[in-house]
C-alpha cells in the first residue's frame, strides 16, 4: 500500500532473522527505506530463536552480532521521525538492556 499513514517496525532482531542471521539487519532496513519505518524496537540479537517456533532472541544492544551503531546512522542520516522503545522482550535484566540502549543513542547522537 502506498499511504503516507502506513509504516513498519523496525526490529533488528526479526530483520537479522529475515535476512538470514547474518548480522546485517541494517542492509534489510535500506531496502524497506527508513521513510517507511514508523516504530523502533531497539534490540540486538545474535541470529537464534528463543525456542523452536519461538521469536528472535532479543539482547541488549551490544550484546549480539547486529550492527546496531549502523542501524542507528542509518535512521539519523535519514531523518527518522517515528517512536522508539528499548525492546526487553526476554532478557535477563531489562535495566541493563536500558542503560546498554541509552550509550549507544548518545554515542548515535554525537555529531560525525
Amino acid at each position: 500500500m502506498n499511504h503516507p499513514n502506513l509504516k513498519t517496525i523496525y526490529d533488528p532482531s526479526h530483520f537479522d532473522l529475515m535476512s538470514g542471521s547474518k548480522g546485517r539487519p541494517h542492509e534489510m532496513l535500506r531496502r524497506v527505506g527508513v521513510g517507511n519505518i514508523g516504530y523502533v524496537h531497539l534490540t540486538d540479537t545474535d541470529g537464534t530463536l528463543n525456542e523452536p517456533g519461538g521469536t528472535s532472541r532479543h539482547l541488549p544492544v551490544g550484546d549480539g552480532h547486529a550492527r546496531i551503531s549502523t542501524s542507528l546512522e542509518l535512521l539519523r542520516a535519514q531523518k527518522f521521525t517515528g517512536w522508539m522503545m528499548v525492546d526487553t522482550y526476554r532478557t535477563a535484566d531489562p535495566y541493563d538492556a536500558c542503560v546498554k540502549a541509552k550509550r549507544a543513542l548518545d554515542r548515535a547522537a554525537q555529531p560525525k
